[in-house]
């Protein structure tokens, strides 16, 4: 190897995920993103009442939907890359709802 040459590393993987695949993910990382957007708007006051209400009745559809679409796409007994740490994406969630 010359002074000039970089050493390459190729990353191969297994399954390459398509976007029905991730979508299961993508819900269940949105409730992260909704639920710090509602810890955020705690701190408006009562002017963002209505809006964490409407947030949290969407970050709890998405709960619901991230799991039948894991079990749609990924089959009953697989989960995606997010889905082992679902349980502790929804304390986070319920965390910032209650705040």
């Amino acid at each position: 190897m010359s002074g000039d040459e970089w050493p390459s590393i190729a990353i191969q993987s297994n399954h390459s995920f398509s976007l029905k695949e991730r979508l299961a993910d993508f819900l269940t990382l949105s409730r992260v993103v909704i639920g710090l957007v509602i810890l955020s708007l705690s701190f408006v006051g009562r002017d963002a009442y209505i809006t964490v209400v409407i947030l949290v009745l969407v970050g709890a559809a998405t709960d619901v939907f991230d799991g039948k679409v894991a079990r749609r796409y990924l089959g009953e007994n697989r989960e995606g890359k997010l889905g082992k740490h679902d349980l502790e994406i929804d304390t986070i969630f319920v965390l910032c709802a209650l705040a």
